[in-house]
């Protein structure tokens, strides 16, 4: 995920595709923030990527346990 030069702090991602009934960590690359969710939360509420500065690139990865 970027923020280009915008005013958005926040971006939801949406991930498709994961088991509804599989539990998955979610990590960052830059922001330390996690959490373990089912593959059905995940789809249905989504991901809040923070992108506190302009021009700044964030990494999400969502991993199955």
């Amino acid at each position: 995920m970027y923020r280009p030069d915008s005013s958005v702090s926040t971006q939801t991602i949406y991930p498709r595709g994961l088991n509804p009934d599989k539990t998955y960590r979610v990590t960052f690359q830059e922001n330390r923030d996690s959490s373990t969710q089912s593959g059905a939360e995940l789809m249905r509420r989504g991901v809040v990527v923070k992108l506190p500065t302009k021009n700044f690139a964030e990494i999400v990865y969502i991993t199955g346990l």
